[in-house]
């Protein structure tokens, strides 16, 4: 009766997957996910309960992982300023990393395939060591550019605890998310100056993190694994 269960919510699943992606890449809402100012309207758009519909966008984005996260981040403290945007982020955040991270755990291999390519799976067990997955997986959220989509999925079938994930990677998002908060802040009040200044370094570190962020988790891991021994 368990197998059947598991089976049926597994089709349920993926379901969901099919249809969200169908419905979302035609929708109307697709273009929001790419423009600040279009999400801030919707958002706000639900008066008092504003801040739970982004709380809801945060973590079904990070569920529905193909959903585009920095535009939210920067809606965030654009919508409600550094500090309150950064807080309701970091909670979407977790919230939806303990969701996908459970699912994965649950469903094992079977679901993971089914969505995520093998190719980032493959790139996961190469660069992931056993011995210091906690460190790599801080130090991918952390640089721009690293690739993390749907890294809360395959890190429920890895050897990394639900709870080393959730604070490891969420210690690891927290800059960026607050960077982005105040990037969307500076850009509601006018501050162009300084939203050029954080789009050029951020620019920056999201090139170094394309170009060198394989070479950085490779040290890391090479590291503490020779320190173990």
């Amino acid at each position: 009766m368990k197998n059947k269960w598991k089976t049926f919510l597994y089709i349920l699943l993926l379901i969901f997957f099919i249809i969200a992606l169908i419905a979302f890449s035609k929708s109307k809402y697709y273009s929001m996910f790419k423009d600040p100012e279009s999400m801030k309207a919707y958002i706000i758009s639900f008066g008092r309960l504003s801040g739970l519909v982004y709380f809801i966008i945060h973590l079904l984005q990070v569920i529905v992982f193909f959903l585009p996260g920095e535009v939210i981040e920067i809606a965030g403290g654009y919508i409600f300023g550094v500090y309150f945007g950064s807080l309701l982020s970091v909670l979407g955040i977790l919230s939806g990393s303990f969701i996908a991270y459970t699912l994965g755990n649950f469903f094992g291999v079977r679901l993971i395939l089914k969505i995520i390519p093998k190719s980032s799976i493959e790139y996961f067990h190469k660069n992931f060591g056993n011995k210091s997955i906690n460190m790599a997986i801080f130090i991918v959220y952390l640089i721009p550019g690293m690739p993390k989509d749907a890294l809360a999925y395959i890190c429920g079938i890895s050897s990394i605890a639900r709870r080393d994930f959730l604070i490891y990677s969420s210690l690891g998002r927290i800059p960026c998310i607050v960077i982005s908060s105040y990037f969307g802040e500076r850009l509601g009040s006018g501050d162009y100056k300084m939203v050029i200044t954080i789009t050029v370094i951020m620019t920056i570190l999201f090139i170094l993190g394309m170009i060198k962020g394989d070479n950085i988790i490779r040290k890391i891991t090479k590291k503490r694994v020779k320190s173990s021994k």
